[in-house]
């Protein structure tokens, strides 16, 4: 019996297209709630980036697993190592790559780019203000963003190693404490609440997906996910353009 939802945003909740959630997304959460099931975000994307919440949810993983909380209570919340994010800004600096960071309610730029704007328009995001690496470094940095191609990922990762670099894009990746991730931040929240993993479901498309479809009871990948992402599926729904979510949990005979 499925207990517990967990959902990514982009590309699963909302179209990288329109960035909205369609009608048919918005009822069948309507109509999983109703029928007593908690639902859960779980974003690589901080608070201040979520989009309107047409629907309640219960509990929101933020920053791949940096923050976890519910309405009333952080429930769990570590930042980036300081020598590992120094070590990053000094990397960033020398290469000259675009970099942004996440506190717990800001967000900031190194530099604004083509690159940085394109990104941003991409994902239906406001561009951060601008602040240099240096100061960035003083920061409690929850996750950072290196718009740089996957021949980085190698080095920095031997430059950041209380860190991991789950990307799911190829112009960036994330950079994130080596303890957080959407999985870690499930398992918090099914303390929380009481809940075995094995009463989870979630759904997702992108590669920082992947260890929470793999730790989930129930795991749906969007059809809109690359193939390496869909390997990782128990079922593999119709895209998010066309109602993939409310498809799975009709098929499947959740509601």
């Amino acid at each position: 019996m499925i207990k517990a939802a967990f959902f990514d945003i982009d590309g699963t909740l909302l179209s990288y297209h329109t960035h909205r959630f369609t009608l048919a997304t918005i009822s069948t959460l309507r109509a999983m709630r109703e029928k007593g099931i908690l639902l859960f975000i779980a974003s690589g994307r901080p608070t201040i980036l979520f989009p309107n919440m047409p629907v309640v949810f219960d509990g929101y993983i933020t920053m791949n697993g940096g923050n976890v909380y519910t309405h009333n209570n952080v429930l769990y919340s570590k930042s980036i190592d300081k020598n590992d994010a120094t070590a990053w800004f000094n990397y960033a600096d020398k290469e000259n790559i675009c970099t942004m960071c996440f506190s717990d309610n800001e967000m900031y730029v190194n530099t604004i780019r083509e690159d940085v704007i394109n990104i941003q328009h991409g994902l239906d995001m406001p561009l951060p203000p601008v602040m240099n690496t240096e100061d960035m470094a003083k920061r409690e940095n929850y996750q950072i963003i290196g718009i740089m191609p996957p021949e980085h990922d190698d080095k920095v990762q031997r430059l950041m190693p209380h860190c991991r670099l789950p990307r799911w894009h190829d112009a960036f990746t994330d950079i994130v404490c080596a303890d957080n991730s959407k999985a870690t931040g499930m398992d918090v929240i099914c303390t929380h609440f009481g809940i075995s993993i094995a009463e989870t479901m979630s759904f997702g498309d992108g590669g920082n997906d992947i260890e929470m479809l793999d730790h989930s009871g129930y795991a749906v990948v969007m059809g809109n996910a690359k193939d390496h992402v869909k390997a990782h599926a128990d079922y593999v729904t119709l895209s998010v353009e066309d109602d993939g979510i409310s498809h799975a949990i009709k098929e499947l005979g959740i509601i």
